[in-house]
């Protein structure tokens, strides 16, 4: 490799890092393995299980001189800072992989394979799957899951090489790597939330829902079950159906509009109570923690390159009618500040 290539060309020292968790859900599911290597080292291994991070991984994580390398750098980051208060600079693979291939899968194994011609082992066959009896990573053999995660950590550092020598964009060196810090101290620091505002509507849209789900009682028809709210519609319509490109009966917004009965305003009233209730207010009170609200936010999470958000999706909350201005009412500022 060019030294000339090097994206960070004074540091010359990288981490390579890869975690692997009981679970995808970075607020509520834990830390099994840590996997790493200091530049072509052979790649160690701390379990969270054996005792605290090891002195030389935590030097690591806090040494401004070395870059810490890794595919979806933002997941391993919100696990890691749990044990060490994680400092840049950070290069994530995936990030860069997307500048340079726009077309391709972005996925560590799928780049392993179709790009470097790897045989990769993918996480499903490390626990089981199909016929297989499927285990929880914890019941796997200690050394079955270190090969993995020696995988795992080598192909993040193939990854990375090969990213210098095409080239890092620009944009990533101005854009998004300063990014990834500020996004993470973001979600660590969370958004507050006037609690007792949240109980409150909690409870108003659970009496809400209950209202009005009784006007269903007497027909017993499930509002949720698009098989019976299809017959109802079907009964309810004089001419020839609408039906959905797999030639079931359309029972969504549109049609329920167009058809404009006592019954169908009844089931997207209960609708928009249900769809706020589960999407937005419950997620609320499970995702707080000390009176704020972390989510988890993708760069580079759609298409476009746009920013995505989950665990709870925080970007898509609705603004024009009152419901949604109410939810929205829940975000506040500390004393002393203002929200923006």
């Amino acid at each position: 490799m060019e030294i000339d290539n090097l994206y960070y060309v004074q540091i010359m020292k990288y981490l390579y890092i890869d975690c692997e968790t009981t679970g995808l859900d970075v607020w509520n599911d834990d830390l099994i393995i840590v996997g790493y290597a200091l530049d072509n080292e052979k790649t160690k291994f701390w379990w969270i299980q054996d005792g605290p991070m090891p002195e030389e991984l935590t030097e690591y994580l806090t040494n401004k001189s070395i870059t810490k390398v890794m595919h979806c750098a933002n997941f391993d980051l919100l696990f890691l800072n749990r044990y060490a208060h994680t400092v840049e600079p950070y290069f994530d693979t995936q990030i860069v992989w997307k500048m340079q291939f726009p077309s391709q899968s972005s996925r560590l194994k799928d780049i392993g394979k179709e790009f470097f011609n790897m045989k990769v082992q993918k996480f499903k066959e490390l626990v089981g799957d199909g016929k297989r009896i499927k285990k929880i990573l914890k019941d796997v053999p200690k050394e079955d899951v270190e090969k993995y995660l020696d995988q795992d950590v080598t192909l993040t550092r193939k990854v990375f090489e090969q990213e210098q020598l095409l080239g890092v964009p620009d944009y990533f060196k101005s854009i998004e790597a300063p990014l990834i810090q500020k996004v993470l101290d973001l979600e660590l620091r969370g958004m507050k939330i006037d609690e007792d505002k949240l109980e409150g509507l909690i409870s108003r849209y659970e009496v809400d829902i209950e209202k009005a789900g009784k006007v269903f009682e007497t027909t017993g028809i499930n509002p949720r079950s698009p098989k019976q709210l299809g017959a109802a519609i079907k009964a309810l319509t004089t001419g020839e159906v609408k039906k959905t490109p797999k030639g079931g009966i359309a029972t969504g917004k549109a049609t329920l509009v167009e058809l404009n009965t006592d019954f169908t305003r009844a089931v997207l009233k209960h609708r928009g109570l249900t769809k706020l209730y589960s999407t937005y207010l419950m997620p609320f009170k499970a995702g707080l923690s000390e009176g704020r609200l972390r989510g988890v936010l993708s760069q580079g999470g759609t298409v476009t390159g746009r920013f995505s958000s989950s665990n709870p999706n925080l970007q898509n909350i609705p603004s024009k009618k009152a419901e949604g201005k109410e939810i929205r009412s829940l975000f506040i500022s500390p004393i002393g500040k203002k929200l923006v």
